[in-house]
């Protein structure tokens, strides 16, 4: 998908990765980014910088609430979606990370279906393959998840992966890693 001259959207983008997604899009000249944060994790300040480039637009709203979030993705050609709750959240909410990571992430999919939105990029994790069985690890290493945390991030990768088969929605699934000590 061409950047330049499109309108994106980044679901969780005022967070850690986000922020830099939004910089580096910017640097592609797109004809809009907007950012749909909660701001729970995600932090205003993060991008700051980027919200006095007049293309960048701040919609406040949670992944769960489907009409905000089908709103915000009205007319945009791209879906990058990053927003999740963590690990720890996940092992002391299991019910919350159900509603947020997999039923969101349902939500993100289904307003990009009715958007016609062209393609996804979707931030799944590490944790979906659990402790390595042999090194390095591949795409093609088995799940074997051992966390609440993993289970929902699989659960995002088979969803999209039914719906490329069901609504040929493009999309990729993809692991950010940060430097040993650097918290995403």
């Amino acid at each position: 998908m061409k950047i330049e001259g499109s309108k994106i959207l980044i679901v969780g983008g005022a967070g850690f990765i986000g922020s830099h997604i939004v910089d580096q899009l910017l640097a592609e000249n797109p004809a809009e980014v907007r950012v749909f944060e909660n701001l729970v994790r995600g932090k205003k300040h993060n991008i700051a910088n980027s919200l006095k480039d007049p293309r960048v637009k701040l919609i406040e709203g949670t992944i769960t609430d489907f009409p905000a979030l089908q709103k915000a993705t009205e007319g945009v050609d791209g879906v990058f979606h990053l927003a999740a709750l963590w690990l720890g959240e996940c092992v002391n909410e299991p019910r919350k990370a159900i509603e947020v990571n997999v039923v969101g992430t349902f939500n993100v999919m289904e307003a990009a279906r009715l958007a016609g939105v062209k393609r996804i990029v979707y931030s799944s994790s590490a944790s979906v393959y659990g402790n390595a069985l042999s090194t390095p690890m591949t795409e093609e290493h088995p799940f074997n998840n051992r966390t609440m945390y993993g289970a929902t991030k699989i659960a995002g990768e088979q969803f999209f992966r039914a719906y490329n088969e069901t609504h040929k929605q493009q999309y990729v699934a993809c692991a950010f890693r940060c430097k040993p000590g650097r918290i995403a």
